[in-house]
Order: C-alpha cells, then sequence, then structure tokens
C-alpha cells in the first residue's frame, strides 16, 4: 500500500485495536515495527512509474512530472508528444538515487500547447548498451 504516493504510514489492527497482542499477531509475523512507513527500496518493478500527471488528466502549462524510477545512472529521460506524433518538448531529469535503489523524481515541461490539444507523455530510460528506450511509460492528457 506504501508505494502508492499519497500513502505514507500502514498499520493492522486486529479486532479494531494495535496493541502489543496485536503486534505480536501469529507469533512474530513482522507487525512489531508497525506502523510501516513509505519505503521503496525494496520495490524493483516496474522500474518507472509516475505519480503525477494522472492518465487522461486535463493539464495545463507548466507541466509537472513527478514519480519514482530504479533505472540507470538515475536517469530518467521525458517527451511531450503532440496527437501527431509530433514532439512538442523532451528533456531528463536526474532521480534522486540510481539502480540498484529506487529514488524519486520531478520535471517541469514549459511548453504551451493550445487548449484541447491532446498529447502523449512518455517517460523512460535508455539502455547504456545500445541506446533503446527501455521501461517506457506512456501518459496521454488534454491541455485545458
Amino acid at each position: 500500500l506504501t508505494e502508492f504516493s499519497e500513502i505514507d504510514q500502514v498499520a493492522f489492527e486486529v479486532e479494531g485495536t494495535l496493541d502489543e497482542q496485536s503486534r505480536d499477531w501469529w507469533g512474530h509475523v513482522g507487525l512489531e515495527e508497525q506502523p510501516f512507513a513509505r519505503d521503496l527500496s525494496s520495490v524493483h518493478e516496474p522500474a518507472i512509474w509516475v505519480d503525477e500527471p494522472t492518465p487522461n488528466q486535463k493539464v495545463s502549462s507548466p507541466l509537472t512530472i513527478k514519480g519514482s524510477a530504479r533505472v540507470f545512472e538515475a536517469t530518467v529521460n521525458i517527451r511531450l508528444l503532440a496527437a501527431t506524433g509530433e514532439t512538442l518538448e523532451e528533456t531528463f531529469v536526474t532521480a534522486s538515487a540510481g539502480a540498484p535503489e529506487r529514488g524519486e523524481f520531478t520535471a517541469t515541461l514549459i511548453s504551451t500547447p493550445a487548449p484541447g490539444t491532446k498529447a502523449l507523455l512518455e517517460v523512460f530510460w535508455n539502455s547504456p548498451k545500445d541506446g533503446s528506450e527501455m521501461d517506457k511509460v506512456e501518459i496521454a492528457l488534454e491541455f485545458d
């Protein structure tokens, strides 16, 4: 549950309470360290996920992109395409950590497409082996 950015902590209750008996539930199955905080260090897949914007969201400029990535040298590539396939803007950002760790990233695009423009946001990383685009996330958007 803590993989979702809007959830900071999770605790399990037994019959509506979180007491010492609840923490020792079923003979030490790991509930004693509650509440569990958001910790993405052991999340390996997907390699990239985008928390903001969400699919089919109506957006405006500047466009903020937020997410998490476990990619080579922490380099996250971002491309905004018009519905025609034309590249509106392309950039990269460095996540707070590179693989094998997972890092958070935030980027801002300043393209100003006309209201009603449908666009596709692509977030990916490039393979150091051959430059191919890896683990691409595509998000359909519409500009206000």
